[in-house]
């Protein structure tokens, strides 16, 4: 049953790699997000592989429940998301707001009589 289990955790963490590569490739983030991505994929296949490991880093951690580790890591990932979607957002918000002050000044609009 353990082996089944690990055999398709396995295979989502290939399927997610092979995502994150060809959305690498279509240019849908850049290198930076690609790594980030990669070590998040390659730390799960780590603890689909070897379970136990989880628990060494949990002593680590000090955290007693398995439980509570995937709850702070998933916040944890989940903020980190939020973070680099509010970056995203104000870099593109700065650049609309730069396209448009351009385009204003390029081809101002007239004030038409009624």
């Amino acid at each position: 049953m353990f082996l089944g289990v690990q055999l398709l955790g396995l295979v989502f963490v290939a399927v997610m790699v092979y995502f994150t590569y060809l959305n690498y490739k279509r240019h849908n983030y850049g290198s930076r997000s690609f790594i980030s991505w990669l070590v998040v994929w390659l730390f799960a296949g780590l603890f689909v592989l070897l379970p136990s490991s989880i628990y060494n880093f949990m002593g680590f951690l000090s955290i007693d429940r398995t439980q509570d580790f995937f709850f702070i890591g998933a916040f944890v990932v989940l903020f980190v998301i939020v973070f680099n979607m509010y970056v995203t957002i104000k870099k593109t918000n700065a650049k609309v707001e730069e396209f448009v002050s351009l385009d204003a000044l390029k081809n101002p609009v007239k004030k038409r009589k009624k």
